[in-house]
């Protein structure tokens, strides 16, 4: 508390790991500390059962949804925190290739190895026609390559 939220107020200038890599020591002007390395947390975020052919799969935004493409051409959604399943869509947008979320997490867009995409609604289960991608799908695409890390 004295730091005011700082980890550390002066210049580092020597860092070095103890040999068994569980302490860092941080030596600046006239004082050395001592850090100790927390255990890491690994926590399941999804089980998939046996026989699952996705192809690939994302967290809804909120985390509370996962959204998976099968192999076999169908985009299954499942309630995280139950497993139960929350519908189920045939892709028709070609091979299907990737998914990715909408940012208010009520829409998933499939892209196939044709370059035509799939918006789907996932409020309503049911047959989504297929469309040529557009600049909106497209930016869910490539925000959807980056991991989405949990708040904890």
């Amino acid at each position: 508390p004295e730091l005011g939220g700082a980890a550390q107020r002066d210049w580092v200038s020597a860092l070095a790991f103890s040999p068994d890599g569980e302490m860092l020591a941080a030596a600046g002007y006239r004082e050395v500390r001592l850090w100790r390395r927390l255990p890491a947390r690994v926590q399941t975020a999804w089980q998939a059962g046996a026989g699952t052919n996705w192809i690939a799969a994302r967290f809804s935004p909120d985390q509370t949804r996962l959204a998976a493409l099968t192999a076999g051409g169908r985009v299954e959604v499942f309630n995280v925190t139950n497993g139960a399943p929350a519908g189920f869509w045939a892709v028709r947008a070609g091979s299907p290739a990737e998914l990715a979320w909408s940012p208010d997490g009520q829409r998933l867009v499939v892209a196939g190895t044709n370059g035509a995409a799939q918006t789907i609604s996932t409020a309503s289960p049911g047959d989504s026609p297929a469309d040529t991608i557009n600049d909106e799908a497209a930016a869910w695409l490539a925000a959807g390559q980056e991991p989405v890390v949990p708040e904890n």
